[in-house]
């Protein structure tokens, strides 16, 4: 029944008209592929338009593929154009969203041929729902995921661009809250368990930015060369504004020397212990 020329088969049997709508359906899918490589405006092949249609696994890259090439892309890049701040967020909407696939996939990774409109409106609400984030968090996240789906379009690892009209909840702008009195107080005196180091630190990190006025990306940022004595023999914090970069200079109260003191005898203890870890024992 084949015909050569028509590249059909000949007549209107059942096997005919069912052979020949699959030969259609498959042209369909080379033609839709190739005009997907083709909108990309990078070279391809015969055989690039053959695995795009067939999803070839070779050719397959992955959601959280993706996700730990932006990851790698944005901790080059810390130190020239972005701050370490910003590698966090990348690094906890990588973890966020590996966790979501295995909870909604039962599975570490999906590709890109996998994911459907409805992929991110149920992300939303796992950030929402069983993450617990406020909108400015889940914003962020949805942000990352939006630009791993672009770049894979580009690259051409996703036949279409994912996402394209939805539209990022709007950033919400809140008014700073002050600590009263009262809790300044509470968290002075808050008495904090020798094994919640992390804690302890995070509590003690905004009381020198209170006693200082410095924000938190200046505090951690603190070391001996900011501490300078005048000829009084006061002790001032001297640094340049990470926002502004201009200089700011503060006479240290003695709440914030003794914080000083303190994590330099907890530094001078950590050091004869790693000292004397490395001892040989006899």
């Amino acid at each position: 029944l084949w015909n050569p020329r028509s590249g059909r088969l000949d007549g209107k049997s059942r096997e005919a008209v069912d052979v020949n709508a699959k030969i259609d359906k498959m042209l369909l899918n080379i033609n839709s592929a190739y005009d997907n490589l083709l909108k990309r405006n990078v070279n391809f092949s015969a055989q690039s338009i053959k695995e795009l249609m067939q999803g070839s696994v070779e050719c397959q890259v992955t959601l959280m593929d993706m996700m730990n090439r932006l990851y790698a892309d944005m901790e080059k890049r810390i130190g020239i154009d972005r701050v370490a701040g910003s590698l966090v967020h990348y690094k906890q909407a990588r973890t966020t969203l590996s966790k979501f696939i295995e909870s909604k996939f039962k599975t570490k990774d999906v590709a890109f041929g996998q994911l459907t409109n409805q992929f991110i409106s149920d992300y939303y609400e796992y950030l929402i729902t069983d993450c617990g984030f406020m909108s400015n968090s889940t914003r962020k996240h949805l942000a990352i995921l939006k630009k791993a789906c672009r770049l894979a379009y580009k690259e051409g690892y996703a036949d279409r661009l994912f996402f394209a009209n939805y539209t990022l909840p709007k950033m919400q702008v809140g008014t700073p809250r002050t600590i009263t009195p009262e809790n300044f107080k509470k968290i002075q005196s808050l008495e904090i368990p020798k094994d919640k180091e992390s804690l302890m630190l995070s509590r003690d990190l905004l009381l020198f930015s209170c006693y200082t006025g410095a924000a938190y990306v200046d505090a951690v940022s603190v070391t001996r060369d900011n501490l300078v004595t005048d000829e009084e023999g006061r002790l001032w914090l001297k640094y340049n504004r990470h926002k502004t970069k201009a200089l700011a200079q503060v006479k240290l109260l003695p709440e914030a020397i003794n914080l000083i003191e303190k994590y330099k005898i907890m530094h001078k203890v950590m050091e004869l212990t790693d000292e004397y870890r490395e001892k040989p024992s006899k």
